[in-house]
């Protein structure tokens, strides 16, 4: 897998960073018990939530037995639509840390060449996040009609604020054509994906907005309060800390006798 990734939306604490943190806060408590207190207010705001399914619309099922009721290709290898491309939007409702990615295609799709997917906060726009994925990279696995399969890949924990993004997986060349299917909705309902048309896919020369749903689904992990924004917490409880330890000590001080 080639991987370009643009953490613009990106947000992470280095290791080295962390580990100081938690050595000084260790430092500044003698007692076990207050240590155990520390650790674990870190553990708690810096710990991933567990893998969760993030974006699931129209669901990638692969024991439903009816089939969807739009094929694309993109790109295709033969006829008036070489070069197409579709893209679609998906909402994560928090921060979180995208792991996978499925989608339905057709079983019959020979991806000698991989796929390629890129993530964008607009079709066509700067990527947030681009690879190529090779065959051997590739799950694929029979639906229960002979027809679709169901592809899936391992993303490299791509870390995404709450919001709207788009997203495309297409083949990389004309020469053999992948299929990525989905299903029409109404006007009302419709999210308006958008379908290109062109022998260069990075060039449109024609774009259709149309109410229509991909098929793919996206799982990772929600991502909790990450630890920077945490730090007034955690010095607001070490302040306190401090202050009860001061007002201890100050107590137990021995009174001398003026004469």
């Amino acid at each position: 897998m080639v991987a370009k990734w643009r953490g613009k939306n990106a947000g992470c604490l280095g290791h080295r960073a962390a580990d100081s943190f938690l050595l000084w806060g260790c430092s500044m408590f003698s007692k076990p018990l207050v240590q155990c207190v520390f650790l674990f207010s870190i553990a708690t705001y810096s710990a991933p939530s567990g893998a969760v399914t993030l974006f699931d619309n129209p669901p990638v099922n692969p024991a439903d037995p009816n089939l969807p009721a739009d094929v694309w290709c993109d790109p295709c290898s033969s006829g008036p639509n070489i070069g197409y491309r579709v893209w679609d939007s998906f909402i994560l409702a928090n921060n979180s840390t995208l792991t996978s990615l499925r989608w339905n295609g057709r079983a019959a799709d020979p991806m000698t060449l991989g796929v390629v997917v890129e993530i964008a906060l607009q079709p066509y726009g700067i990527d947030i996040f681009s690879a190529n994925f090779a065959t051997g990279s590739i799950s694929r696995s029979p639906a229960n009609n002979p027809i679709n399969d169901v592809r899936e890949v391992s993303l490299p924990d791509i870390v995404l604020n709450a919001g709207t993004y788009w997203l495309t997986v297409y083949g990389p060349s004309i020469t053999e054509t992948h299929t990525w299917l989905g299903q029409t909705e109404t006007a009302a309902n419709g999210d308006n994906s958008l379908i290109q048309y062109g022998p260069d896919p990075d060039n449109p020369q024609l774009i259709l907005p149309r109410n229509m749903d991909a098929r793919f689904r996206l799982d990772g992990e929600i991502n909790t309060t990450p630890l920077p924004t945490a730090f007034p917490l955690f010095a607001t409880g070490l302040g306190a800390l401090g202050l009860l330890s001061w007002r201890r000590k100050r107590k137990t001080l021995p009174v001398i006798a003026v004469v």
